[in-house]
């Protein structure tokens, strides 16, 4: 009887210790795991910063190329063509057979790096993860090979670099994070229906006109047309008022549309702007010098939120530029609504008040100054490519 219960105890004392065992090497391979998807979750999230780091330097590859749009009409993909220079400088990859290859340090220490390749297509079979040419399936009218509208996609690498006679990807180095991000990016234009400071759609019937000028009101056209419309009458200029221009007042051919003068429709042009918000007090304290700023509303610049910057700012609705706002703006204002000016304000380059304008001195001056200069600025500077927010995506595997 002693004996049974000396082999019950002994069985169960081999019991409890083996349950113990199994829990704790499951405690362990639970540590580990949790370890191993914290490091995984790290070194993705870096992988997928890296990857954005090869978008940035493709996009901005296409904006430094001399000749533009980036085009070939008879080889639309081979337009991206990244070239490797023994100038670092002057290079834009180390390894041009792919495309935009770059490789930095991440941590010395740990001997982490990364690593993004943006694919060129080669001459081999299709490849849809390379950069290429996608004007024909998003422009109506326009084909592939134009150059306007590109598809890039970015791989990124976070990799631990233990030896530099192999590549990343091979023994001994070991890959511990990757990513790959896609955008596409699109030229807007700029092309204004006619050389003028001031265009409205309609200008209204002979007893209500939809542009008026009151006293120091000015619209100066100098050697271009002062006031444009594609229908209607003139503007009524009151005493004190003027309006300059070889000729001041002309018609045209076609109203000035969000399409006709940039290209895309409204929708994308909210998604090409640097800023699109619904109100002034959403944009930035200082506004920018030279920005695509869409107000998605009515909007009124006052003492508090001042209009002194440039660019293209696109308002859909009704303008007030307050006397206490010192309008000080170079670029283009489009308002698919009315425009109200009270000085003292000076707008260099061109105003599009599609259903009119009001413009007042109020104790100074408030002017609308034709300058082509300034619209040539604006369109070096804010009409190259630009990417499509909407359009951005991240996979979750990576090739």
């Amino acid at each position: 009887m002693r004996e049974n219960k000396g082999v019950i105890i002994v069985y169960t004392v081999i019991l409890i210790t083996s349950i113990m065992v199994i829990l704790l090497a499951m405690y362990q391979g639970l540590t580990t795991s949790v370890k191993e998807t914290r490091f995984q979750l790290r070194y993705a999230g870096q992988a997928e910063n890296v990857a954005r780091a090869g978008l940035i330097d493709a996009i901005n590859w296409f904006r430094r190329q001399e000749s533009q749009p980036v085009c070939n009409i008879s080889n639309p993909d081979s337009a991206f063509n990244p070239k490797y220079s023994t100038n670092t400088a002057q290079s834009d990859t180390i390894d041009e057979s792919i495309g935009i290859v770059k490789e930095y340090v991440l941590s010395e220490n740990d001997k982490i790096w990364a690593r993004y390749e943006v694919k060129k297509q080669s001459t081999g079979p299709y490849d849809p993860h390379a950069v290429h040419d996608i004007t024909g399936e998003r422009i109506e009218g326009h084909q592939n090979g134009e150059g306007l509208c590109w598809y890039i996609e970015s791989a990124g690498y976070v990799f631990i670099r233990r030896s530099t006679s192999v590549a990343f990807n091979q023994p001994p180095n070991e890959i511990i994070g990757r990513a790959r991000v896609a955008t596409e990016i699109r030229r807007l234009d700029l092309s204004l229906p006619a050389d003028a400071a001031y265009f409205v759609n309609d200008g209204g019937s002979s007893g209500s006109r939809t542009v008026e000028i009151f006293s120091q009101g000015r619209v100066i056209g100098e050697n271009n047309i002062g006031c444009a419309r594609y229908s209607g009458e003139k503007p009524r200029v009151y005493s004190g008022g003027q309006v300059t221009g070889s000729p001041k007042y002309q018609n045209w051919v076609g109203p000035p549309t969000c399409s006709s003068i940039f290209g895309v429709e409204e929708d994308e042009l909210k998604n090409l702007a640097d800023y699109y918000v619904n109100s002034v007090s959403e944009l930035p304290s200082e506004y920018p010098s030279m920005a695509l700023v869409f107000i998605d509303n009515s909007a009124t610049f006052d003492a508090t939120h001042k209009l002194r910057g440039g660019g293209i700012l696109y308002v859909n609705g009704d303008l007030t530029l307050e006397s206490g706002s010192n309008t000080l703006f170079s670029g283009l204002i489009y308002v698919t609504g009315k425009i109200y000016i009270y000085g003292p304000a000076l707008i260099s380059g061109a105003v599009v008040g599609y259903e009119g304008m009001e413009l007042r001195g109020a104790g100074d001056v408030a002017q609308i100054e034709f300058d082509n200069t300034i619209l040539d600025s604006v369109r070096q500077q804010i009409c190259q490519y630009r990417e499509l927010r909407s359009a951005y995506r991240t996979f979750t595997g990576i090739r």
